[in-house]
Formats: structure tokens, sequence, C-alpha cells
């Protein structure tokens, strides 16, 4: 089967895979049935409301604390008090409401107070906690039901659908984009996770198919490093920035393009990633300053907490690497393991199959031996080094990338979730992690199957 044809054939079993598993939760899970429906039931609504940019309130809390609270005009029935909402974890919602026959046991107090008359009141909703990019899908959907003039239920229905719709198209691409990486990312994109945040409301949906779209786009770029292509690549490079901007913890997923053979220095990339990056930041920095509201447990003073994290750096490595490794023995790890069987045996072949052959010639490839015979009197001391890290970039890259993102998301938890008396007394167990955070990670597991073997040194020693 050529390459064409196995990637259409890939397309077509994900798109039926996806699209069966997105009906059935559409049809048995109901809308505020998620993590969070404070945040992502209320942020899109906002979005396609115009409500996004309403001026907010600082507020300090009996700590010290500054919260700011952003009003906004909604249903009680999604606002309110009595909205019927279950906050759930997305593996706790499959595990018990996640088959095709089984229905939520929320849905229909949902359907019924959704579809009643609606009282419009002014509430305080979670509408500024993220930027509102990754929720673009869902708001064009409600803004759509809601020129139609249809019930609430109907709004936040078609919110889902055009979620879904959204992430297929997305997820879609990167697969066609992926090479011999697609059923890896197959198995990604047609997985429970991924295809319940796809066809919910949720914000991580959109944070999925951009991983997705960031390695396809990578391989992309591996096969074809020279031509159209690769000048054309900051473009949609900065549109994923802008993406993960609006979960600053997913940025370190670009960091495996510095690795790409090239004829540029790594300075000169790094330079022109950072100006790709620059308008997502400066976007991010304006939102943070001016709207984010920074939800905080119980107990917790930000500013006592930054103080320790400022004070005690190497305790905080530790108490954030810890974590990182005691959360594979918690219970929220092995009830998500059978959900990562696919995704495993998909890695197992693509590791399996013969290394691959980075292409070779081309102008890049001729000005990089050029550059690494200029160098080499320079680092000659430090070649065997040298080889082995250009050997093993993508290894590197991966493992950096996914330190990198599960090292910020602790260290929020840390800062936001966590009182400060708790870390005189041992390490704390930070709280508030859950699955999905994992999931827009999960594609950069197949960069790997990409580095030299040992017996190709060779050809392929560049300088990093």
């Amino acid at each position: 089967m050529n390459t064409r044809m196995g990637g259409i054939v890939c397309l077509i079993v994900f798109l039926l895979s996806t699209g069966v598993q997105g009906c059935a939760y559409l049809l048995n899970i109901g809308p505020l049935t998620m993590p969070d429906p404070g945040l992502h039931a209320v942020a899109p609504y906002a979005l396609a409301t115009g409500q996004t940019l309403n001026p907010v309130i600082s507020q300090r809390d009996q700590i010290g604390n500054i919260r700011r609270i952003q009003p906004i005009q909604a249903p009680a029935s999604l606002i309110g008090e009595h909205t019927h909402a279950r906050n759930a974890t997305v593996t706790g919602i499959l595990y018990t409401d996640g088959s095709f026959f089984s229905r939520d046991e929320q849905r229909e107090q949902q359907y019924q107070s959704l579809t009643a008359d609606a009282t419009f009141i002014s509430g305080n909703g979670r509408s500024n906690q993220y930027p509102p990019l990754a929720y673009l899908p869902q708001s064009i959907g409600m803004r759509v039901a809601l020129n139609a003039r249809r019930s609430m239920w109907t709004v936040l229905q078609w919110g889902r659908y055009a979620n879904l719709l959204a992430f297929m198209i997305a997820a879609g691409t990167a697969i066609l984009l992926a090479g011999r990486a697609r059923w890896m990312l197959c198995m990604v994109g047609m997985n429970p996770v991924s295809v319940f945040c796809a066809s919910s409301l949720m914000g991580d949906a959109t944070l999925i198919a951009a991983g997705m779209l960031t390695v396809g786009l990578f391989i992309r770029l591996l096969d074809h490093p020279d031509g159209r292509f690769a000048r054309l690549l900051p473009i949609p490079l900065g549109v994923l920035a802008l993406l993960f901007a609006t979960k600053i913890v997913y940025l370190p997923l670009l960091v495996p393009f510095l690795a790409v053979p090239s004829r540029h220095s790594v300075l000169r990339r790094f330079v022109t990633g950072l100006l790709v990056l620059l308008p997502a930041l400066v976007l991010l920095a304006w939102w943070s300053i001016r709207y984010q509201y920074v939800p905080i447990g119980l107990g917790v003073k930000l500013a006592s907490n930054r103080t320790w994290i400022v004070s005690h750096p190497i305790r905080t490595m530790i108490v954030i690497s810890a974590n990182m490794l005691a959360y594979v023995q918690r219970e929220p790890f092995s009830s998500m393991l059978s959900l990562l069987m696919p995704v495993l045996i998909a890695l197992f072949f693509l590791y399996a199959r013969r290394p691959v052959v980075l292409p070779s010639g081309g102008e890049a490839e001729r000005s990089t031996r050029r550059y690494h015979r200029r160098l080499n009197r320079v680092f000659q001391p430090f070649m065997p080094i040298i080889d082995w890290a250009s050997a093993y970039r993508f290894t590197i890259c991966t493992v950096l990338s996914c330190a990198l993102s599960l090292g910020l998301m602790f260290g929020s938890l840390l800062v936001t979730w966590t009182p400060t008396a708790s870390l005189t007394r041992g390490i704390p167990v930070l709280p508030g992690f859950q699955e999905r955070y994992l999931w827009p990670l999960l594609p950069l597991l197949a960069l790997p199957a990409w580095d030299a073997r040992r017996d190709r040194q060779k050809n392929l020693r560049k300088i990093c």
C-alpha cells in the first residue's frame, strides 16, 4: 500500500471511529457533564455573546489574594446555583457513563432545565480563566444557534457539534501530514478521552488537536526539509503558538523544531522561533495582567507560595519531580492505563520498524556539512557528546518538552492549590492534576522514531 493510500485509509478509520464515539457521547452525556463545567460551558458562551472582554472586578479575599471576577449576563440554567451540572473527571465519566448504551444520570435534569424559559441573570462565571481562542469552535456553533433563537440546550449542543467537527478536521489534517506516524496519531485522536473532550464544550480538544498538528508539521518538515513548505512553516507555527498560549504549559511542545537538521545555526532558529512566539507571549501577558481569573485552593495565599518558591528553588524542583514520578502510582493513572493501551501498541509498531533515514542532499544538507566542517576543529574534544546528542536529538527534545510541560503543570498547582503550611512537613502531594492534561503531549512520543541509529551516525552528524 503506497503512502498516500495508507494515509487515506488511516483517515477514514479515524473519522468513522471518532464520529461513532462522538455521536454516542452527544446522545448519552449531558452538555454540563464534564470537568469544570463552570469554566468550559461559560467561556464559549461569553465568547459567542461578545462578553469575553467585559470589565473585571478585582476583589481581595480574606487571605489577601486578589481575584478578578468577570460578571456576565447568561441564563440561570447556565450560571445559576441549580444548573444540574456534573463536575467529574473524564475517566470518571467514561467508566460510569461512557458506554454506547448508558446515559448520564444528570442528562434528563439538564435537559429540563436548559429547555425551560430562560431567565437571564448577572453571574460570576470563570469565563476569564483562559484566553478565549481555545473556545472559538464552540462559540461559533453557539452563535449560530443563538441567531436561530433556539433553547439553551440546543445552543450548548450546537457548540458541541462545532467542537467535534473542528477537532476532526484538525486531527485529520495532522494524520495526513504525519507520514509513517499516522497510525500513532490516529490512536491519539480516536482515543475515548480525546473524543469525549471533542464532543463536549471543553477547550482541551483544541489543545489536543494542536498537539497533533504540531507533530504532523514537524514530521512533514523532516520528510521535506527543503522547498516551499519549510519557508511557509512559521505561519502555522504562529497559529499553534497562539493556541498553546491559551494554556502556556503546552508551549514547550514547540521545542523540537529547534532540533530539525537545517543549514541555519541554532541561534538563528532560536531567534526565528522567538519572533514566532512573540505575538502569543504578548497577548498572553496582556490577558493575564488585565483579565485572567486564577482559581485558588482553600487556604492558599499566592504571595506566600511565590515567595517560598523563589527562596527554595531546589526544594521546589524536588517537590515537582517527586509528584511527577508519584502520579503513575496513584489511582487516576491506573484507571486511564487501559485508555492508553492503543496508543502504546501503535508506538511499539512505530518503533519496531526500520530506522528512518532522514532525507539527504539539497541545500540544507550541503550547508550543514560545510558548517560542521568549519566548527569541527573548535568542537573536536566534544565530538563524542555531540555525535550522541545529534543521533538522539528527537528523543532528547521529546523528554525535554514533556518534562518542561509537566513541570509547569505541577508548578502551577504548587502555586495555586497547595497551602504554604503543608510545605514544611515533607513533600506534599499536589492536588488538582487530571489525566486529560497529558493528552496534548502524547503525539510527541512519535518523534524518537526519527532519531538516527548509531550505525548511521556518520551520515547524520550535525551541530545541534
